[in-house]
């Protein structure tokens, strides 16, 4: 009886370990496959946050670009100086001309302006 005792002891401590070490088996499998599921996901955010980044940057280099290239064209402004009498070229003596100044402002002024518009003259009435 003794004997059978102390046999029946060790085999329930034998299932008990073998339990124990299915149990914590299943435990830790479940722990991986739960940290590789959650590094999926990280690394599958850090791909759109990574895709956001880069359209954030190439919309602020396309302003830079745009800002940098309205900073340096060249403006050509046109300005009133004032009317005058007309020439004696001219027909009658009663006309006058409209008098204006071109101004090529700018980081790089424009160098070459064509001026292809001629006003009529104004009569004096």
């Amino acid at each position: 009886m003794k004997q059978r005792l102390s046999e029946m002891y060790r085999m329930r401590r034998r299932n008990l370990s073998e339990n124990l070490g299915i149990v914590i088996a299943l435990a830790a499998s479940c722990a991986a496959m739960w940290t590789g599921y959650e590094a999926h996901r990280a690394r599958l955010e850090a791909a759109v946050a990574a895709r956001d980044s880069v359209s954030v940057q190439g919309k602020a280099v396309q302003a830079q670009i745009d800002a940098m290239r309205v900073d340096e064209r060249p403006y050509v402004l046109v300005r009133v100086v004032g009317v005058r009498k007309a020439d004696k070229v001219d027909q009658d003596e009663n006309d006058y001309q409209g008098v204006f100044r071109l101004d090529a402002v700018g980081r790089t002024p424009a160098t070459v302006l064509k001026w292809n518009v001629r006003c009529g003259l104004l009569e004096a009435n």
